[in-house]
C-alpha cells in the first residue's frame, strides 16, 4: 500500500519490448528472454490490483524472492513457479488473463544472470523487474511496520485514558486532602476557650447582681422589721393613754406620734431599697441569659469539634482510597508504557527491512537506467528508482510520526503534574524517541530529495497524462520537502506520489477496480453527509460483528451528536472549538478538569468512531487509499497526518457498510464498566443542550464562565451512588469549616 502500486503502472512489458528491439541475435539471449517473461508473468500475477485477491504475504514473499534469484542467476527454490517449464508460459503479455500453466518438470537453472545480460535492453529490463520485486518485498515489510504502528496507536490511546484516570484520582485525593480538619478543630477549640473565659466573667457578674439584689432585699426587710417594732411601741403607748390623766395623756400622745413617725421613716427607707432592688433585677436577668447563651455556644462548639473530626476522618479515608486506586493505575500505566516501548521496538525491524529493500529496488532501477539505451526505458527506470526512494521516505516519515506520537504520550507521563513513580524512565524513553524521530525525519527528507532527483532525470516532457502525472508528483514531493524543512504546514492529506485532486461527488480514480470505485463512492457520500452535520448517517452506515457492541455504540451516539453540535456552536460563538477553549482557559479548575479534557476532542474522535478516518471535515474520498482483502472486505486508510490505523468496509445485503470487528468492549473484562456509564450518556447530552441554549441566549459573560458552568453540570450528570467509593454517604464533604459565624454577642 505504501508503495502505491507505482510498479504496476510502469509495467516491465515496455522494457521487454525494448529488449526485443535491441537484440542483434539469438543464443543466450533466448534464455534471458525466457527468464524475463517468467518474471514478468509472476510479478503481474501477484501484484495486479484488478485481478483476483493477492496471495498471502508468505507466498508473495517467496514468489518475489524467486524472481530476484532467477534474474540474478540463482535457481530460485521453494516456489510453485519453479515447477513450470519454459514452453508452458503463455507469452501474450498484453492479455490480462494470461496465467502460467503448471507443468511436470522443473525449470533449468539460469545459465547467466539476466541483470548482467550482454544485451543492454535485456539487462535494463531484468534490473527493472528486480527493482519491482525488491519493492514488493519492501511493501510487505512496510505493511508489517504499519500494522505495528497501528497497534501502537491503540496502545497510546489506552495510555492516554489511563493518564486521565491517574490525574482524576489524584485530583480527587488532593481535593479531599485540601480540607484541614485539625485547623478547623483548633479554630473551634480557640473559640471554646474564649467562650469559657466569657462564661466565667458572665457567671461572676450574674452572681454579683443576684447577691446585690439579695442584700438590698435583706436591708429592706430589716428596715421593715424596725418599722413594725416602732408601730408596736406606738400601739402600746396609745393603750396606756386610756387610763392616763390629762397631763399624762398629752405626754403619751407625743410619744406615740414619735413612734409612728419612726415607723413611717423605716417603711419609707425599706421602700426605697426595694425599688433599687427591682431596678437591678432586669440586669440580673440579662446576665443570667448571657450565661445560658454562652453555655449553649460552648456545647455547640464541642459538638462541632466532634463533627469536624468525623468529617476529616471521612475525607482522609476517601483520599486514601483515591491514592490506592491511583497507585494501581500507576502500576497499570507502567505496564502499558513498557508494552508500548516493546511495540515501538518491534516496529523498527520491519521498517529497517522495508527501507533496505526499497534501497535495493532503487539501486536496481538506477542500474537499469544506466544499462538502457533508449530514452523511454531510461525514463521508466528513473521513475521506478524515484518511486522506490519515495516509498522508503514514506516508511521513514511514518516511523517519524509514530515516534513523535509515542514520545508525546510518554513525555506527558514523564511531565505529569502528579508525579508518576517511574517518571525518570519515561523521560529518558521520550527523549530517545524524540531524537530518533528527528533522525527519521531527516532521512525521509533525504530520500524525498533523491526521489525528486530521479523523477527529474526521468523528464517531464512526456506527452499526455503520464507527463502531467509526473509533473504533479514532482510538485507534491516538493511540498513534502517543504513540510519536512519546516517551510510549510503539515498537509492534512495528499499522498506524495499522487496528484492533488479537487473533491467531487464522484472521487473515483481511473486506477480503481469496479469494486474499489463503489467503495470510494460510498465513502464520499458518507463524508458529505457527515460534513453537513448528519452524524446519524455514520451510525446508519455501521455494521458490527458483535450485536451487543452495536447497541452500546447506538447508546453513545446521541452524546456524540450533542457534542458535535456544541462544538460547532463554540466555533461560531467564541471562535474556537471546545478543546481549544479548554486549553486556553484562565481557570485552573477548567484546564485540569478531566471530563472537559476528554469531551473536548470527542467530535473528531468519536464522530469517526475509530474507522481510520481522522477528522471527516478535512477529507474527501480521493484522500483514502483502498486495499482489497482476501475475505472480500476492503481496507482503507486516510485522514489526518499520521493516521495509520486502517478501517474496514464490508458488503452486506448488497450495500457497503463500515465494518467493526468484535472488540470485547460489550462482552470482555471492561463490559461491566461500559454498562455502568450508559445511564450517564443521556443526561450528559442534555447538559450540552442546556448549556448550548444558554450560549445562544447570551447568558455567559465569556467562554470561561460557560466552561465553568459546563464542568459543574457534567460533574452533576455523572454523579452516581458509589462513584466516590462511599455508597452510604453521597454527600461526603470535601472542604469548608463550621467555625464561621459563631462569634458571641
Amino acid at each position: 500500500m505504501m508503495y502505491r502500486r507505482c510498479m504496476v503502472r510502469f509495467s516491465a512489458a515496455a522494457a521487454l519490448s525494448a529488449a526485443l528491439v535491441s537484440m542483434p541475435g539469438c543464443g543466450d539471449s533466448d534464455g534471458v528472454q525466457a527468464e524475463l517473461e517468467r518474471a514478468e508473468i509472476v510479478l503481474t500475477a501477484i501484484s495486479n490490483p484488478g485481478s483476483t485477491a493477492r496471495p498471502p504475504d508468505d507466498r508473495r514473499r517467496d514468489d518475489l524472492q524467486w524472481v530476484i534469484d532467477r534474474l540474478s542467476g540463482r535457481p530460485g527454490k521453494g516456489v510453485a513457479y519453479s515447477l513450470l517449464r519454459p514452453e508452458d508460459f503463455d507469452r501474450r503479455l498484453d492479455d490480462p488473463q494470461a496465467r502460467p500453466k503448471p507443468g511436470a518438470g522443473a525449470l533449468p537453472e539460469p545459465r547467466s544472470a539476466a541483470v548482467d545480460a550482454n544485451q543492454p535492453g535485456q539487462a535494463a529490463a531484468a534490473n527493472m523487474l528486480v527493482s519491482r520485486a525488491h519493492a514488493g518485498l519492501g511493501e510487505i515489510q512496510a505493511n508489517a511496520h504499519a500494522r505495528v504502528e497501528a497497534a501502537l496507536l491503540n496502545q497510546l490511546a489506552v495510555i492516554r485514558a489511563a493518564l486521565g484516570e491517574w490525574n482524576a484520582l489524584n485530583s480527587q485525593a488532593a481535593g479531599f486532602e485540601t480540607y484541614d480538619a485539625e485547623a478547623d478543630v483548633r479554630s473551634l477549640q480557640s473559640q471554646m476557650t474564649e467562650r469559657q473565659s466569657e462564661l466565667g466573667q458572665a457567671q461572676q457578674a450574674s452572681r454579683a447582681a443576684v447577691d446585690a439584689i439579695a442584700a438590698l432585699e435583706a436591708e429592706a426587710s430589716q428596715l421593715s422589721a424596725q418599722g413594725e417594732q416602732a408601730r408596736q411601741r406606738e400601739t402600746a403607748v396609745r393603750e396606756r393613754m386610756l387610763n392616763a390623766s390629762e397631763t399624762e395623756r398629752l405626754r403619751l400622745l407625743e410619744e406615740a406620734t414619735r413612734h409612728r413617725r419612726e415607723a413611717d421613716d423605716f417603711d419609707r427607707q425599706a421602700a426605697v431599697i426595694l425599688a433599687r432592688a427591682e431596678a437591678d433585677r432586669p440586669n440580673a436577668a440579662t446576665l443570667a441569659r448571657r450565661v445560658s447563651l454562652i453555655e449553649s455556644q460552648i456545647t455547640f462548639l464541642r459538638d462541632g469539634v466532634a463533627s469536624v473530626r468525623e468529617r476529616g476522618d471521612k475525607n482522609l479515608a476517601a483520599a486514601t482510597r483515591a491514592r490506592a486506586d491511583a497507585a494501581q493505575v500507576a502500576a497499570r500505566l507502567d505496564t502499558l508504557i513498557t508494552e508500548a516501548a516493546t511495540l515501538r521496538a518491534n516496529a523498527d525491524a520491519p521498517a529497517d527491512e522495508a527501507v533496505r529493500l526499497y534501497g535495493l529496488a532503487q539501486s536496481a532501477a538506477t542500474k537499469a537506467a544506466s544499462k538502457a539505451t533508449d530514452a523511454a526505458t531510461k525514463g521508466q527506470a528513473s521513475v521506478l528508482a524515484a518511486a522506490a526512494a519515495q516509498a522508503a521516505a514514506d516508511v521513514q516519515a511514518s516511523r517519524a510520526r509514530g515516534l513523535t506520537q509515542y514520545a508525546t504520550v510518554v513525555r506527558s507521563a514523564a511531565d505529569d503534574p502528579f508525579r508518576l513513580p517511574n517518571r525518570a524512565t519515561y523521560s529518558q524513553r521520550a527523549g530517545e524517541a524524540e531524537k530518533r524521530s528527528a533522525d527519521a525525519q531527516k532521512l525521509a527528507g533525504e530520500l524525498y530529495k533523491a526521489a525528486m532527483d530521479s523523477f527529474g532525470r526521468a523528464g517531464t516532457a512526456g506527452a499526455g497524462a503520464q507527463g502531467q502525472a509526473l509533473k504533479q508528483r514532482l510538485d507534491s514531493l516538493g511540498k513534502q520537502l517543504s513540510v519536512l524543512a519546516g517551510e510549510a504546514p503539515v498537509p492534512t492529506n495528499e499522498p506524495a506520489d499522487q496528484a492533488p485532486s479537487a473533491p467531487t461527488a464522484d472521487s473515483s480514480s481511473s486506477d480503481d477496480s469496479p469494486e474499489i470505485a463503489e467503495a470510494r463512492a460510498f465513502m464520499q457520500r458518507l463524508i458529505d453527509q457527515t460534513k453537513a452535520g448528519n452524524l446519524s448517517a455514520m451510525l446508519d452506515a455501521m455494521a458490527f460483528e458483535d450485536p451487543a457492541e452495536a447497541e452500546l455504540v447506538r447508546a453513545i451516539f446521541p452524546l456524540v451528536q450533542a457534542v458535535a453540535d456544541f462544538n460547532s456552536l463554540c466555533e461560531s460563538t467564541y471562535g474556537s472549538d471546545l478543546a481549544a477553549l479548554v486549553q486556553a482557559s484562565k481557570v485552573p479548575a477548567v484546564r485540569m478538569n478531566p471530563m472537559l479534557s476528554m469531551i473536548g476532542p470527542m467530535t473528531g474522535q468519536m464522530g469517526a468512531m475509530g474507522a481510520g478516518l481522522g477528522d471527516l471535515r478535512d477529507l474527501t474520498a480521493a484522500d483514502l487509499t483502498f486495499s482489497p482483502m482476501a475475505d472480500g472486505k476492503i481496507a482503507f486508510l486516510g485522514g489526518e497526518e499520521g493516521a495509520e490505523q486502517p478501517g474496514l468496509l464490508a458488503k452486506i445485503d448488497g450495500q457497503w457498510r463500515l465494518w467493526f470487528p468484535r472488540t470485547g468492549m460489550a462482552s470482555g473484562p471492561g463490559a461491566g464498566q461500559a454498562q455502568m456509564f450508559l445511564p450517564m450518556f443521556k443526561p450528559m447530552a442534555g447538559v450540552f443542550g442546556t448549556v448550548g441554549g444558554k450560549v445562544r441566549s447570551g447568558d455567559y459573560a465569556n467562554a470561561d464562565a460557560m466552561l465553568t458552568d459546563l464542568a459543574a453540570r457534567l460533574t452533576g450528570a455523572m454523579a452516581m451512588p458509589g462513584m466516590n467509593g462511599d455508597d452510604d454517604d453521597p454527600d461526603t464533604p470535601v472542604g469548608g469549616g463550621v467555625g464561621g459565624g459563631m462569634g458571641g454577642g
